[in-house]
């Protein structure tokens, strides 16, 4: 998830002290909830003066607004809402997205590649007893573009694989 705080002053000193101690405090939050260190990792941090007008026009005022951003890895996605809520609730008022991945993408792309090679062999064979023939041995496998993960409440990867057997005599 990215999430942060976004603190508004009258003067960049303020809107810097106020942003550090809500900032500090949202880190250690997500600390005490169990992420590591490693996982929180800083992703914006900006600054920008804003020009008070009103009906007649510029008043002469401004105003700093100051946004920190950091991206927090919670590994256990059972407790993404509660670490969400802890962070709310000690001052976060930035939240960007929360997003999901898996965490060894290729594990789970070479069982999808064994599943498909087992697969196409199943389907080969069920062919060749249809035809009458018996399957010979692969001639050759490749790799086709990988559909895209497609996620709905879980994670999959697919991959294609185009097999060709030869018929054995």
């Amino acid at each position: 998830m990215t999430l942060g705080v976004e603190t508004v002053a009258d003067d960049a000193g303020t809107a810097i002290d106020e942003n550090n101690a809500l900032m500090t405090a949202v880190t250690e939050q997500l600390l005490e909830q169990g992420l590591d260190a490693v996982d929180i990792q800083t992703t914006g941090f900006s600054m920008w003066m804003e020009q008070v007008y009103d009906q007649t026009g510029p008043t002469g005022e401004v105003r700093f607004h100051l946004t920190n951003q950091v991206r927090a890895v919670v590994r256990d996605v059972d407790g993404v809402g509660d670490v969400l809520q802890a962070a709310l609730d000690v001052g976060a008022n930035n939240i960007q997205n929360v997003d999901f991945a898996v965490a060894d993408e290729e594990a789970l792309k070479a069982q999808a590649r064994a599943d498909a090679i087992a697969n196409a062999r199943r389907h080969a064979e069920q062919l060749a007893r249809e035809a009458g023939v018996q399957l010979g041995e692969i001639v050759s496998i490749s790799e086709l573009g990988g559909s895209p993960p497609i996620s709905s409440g879980g994670y999959s990867a697919s991959v294609s694989v185009q097999v060709v057997f030869a018929i054995a005599d």
